[in-house]
């Protein structure tokens, strides 16, 4: 006589039991229990990420959150390549003052400036008459240092180290001969009104003088190889 007569039988032994009125097993929901809490996100959570009080990955894990890189404490990434936009811009603020230079030279090629003005800033007009009793002197050290002064501002747009020195050397002496020569117009008794184009001259050398001279323009001068790898970042923390 079977002593399970009356029972519902197993279809194979050891299988979990099956209840009247039970879900069926392995489904899309688990069990639910009286008094157990509702299955699903708590209060407050969308589903996804750490839940309140959880912390979050482990350093050097990939971030939960979509978009997100992993970080790693202390770890700045790779170096960033300096800009070069200041050495180009240094280059191209000494060509207003080198086209002046060639257009106050050949307006007096035949030793007679148009007027006082042009004459007063011809580079090298204020020593000239101690030289050569002519402005032709004067002509012709205008010609070469524009000429210098245009092939390194192209050169420096190709942020070739080295060449701004150049040019912040040019600038400072071709600086200092203006202030000179303003000095020297008005110690001789002449009208302040024809210094207004040697004073122009000064602020058109000086500034990109003193530009060409700042630190950034040196490190935007300096050509740099292939980027490489940063340092390694630590291993990441284990919980213990």
């Amino acid at each position: 006589m079977n002593p399970n007569q009356g029972w519902p039988q197993q279809p194979h032994p050891g299988a979990p039991q099956q209840y009247q009125g039970q879900p069926p097993l392995g489904g899309a929901y688990p069990q639910q229990y009286p008094g157990q809490p509702a299955s699903g996100p708590f209060p407050g959570h969308s589903g996804s990420g750490p839940f309140p009080g959880q912390p979050g990955p482990l350093p050097g894990q990939p971030s939960p959150y979509p978009g997100m890189p992993p970080q790693y404490p202390g770890h700045p990434g790779p170096p960033r390549k300096p800009g070069t936009a200041a050495a180009v811009v240094t280059g191209l603020l000494f060509l207003p003052i080198v086209i002046y230079t060639y257009i106050a030279a050949i307006l007096s090629w035949e030793g007679k400036p148009p007027s006082i003005h042009i004459g007063t800033s011809v580079l090298g007009g204020a020593v000239s008459g101690y030289i050569t009793r002519n402005i032709d002197f004067a002509i012709t050290i205008s010609m070469i240092i524009a000429s210098v002064v245009l092939v390194l501002a192209l050169v420096q747009v190709f942020r070739v180290p080295g060449v701004r020195w150049g040019l912040v050397a040019l600038g400072a002496v071709c600086t200092i001969y203006y202030v000179y020569a303003i000095i020297r117009f008005l110690s001789i008794g002449g009208p302040s009104e024809f210094v207004i184009m040697p004073l122009v001259c000064v602020l058109l050398w000086l500034v990109p003088t003193i530009v060409a001279a700042l630190p950034a323009v040196g490190r935007a001068s300096r050509r740099s190889g292939p980027p490489q790898p940063g340092p390694a970042p630590p291993p990441p923390a284990q919980w213990r």
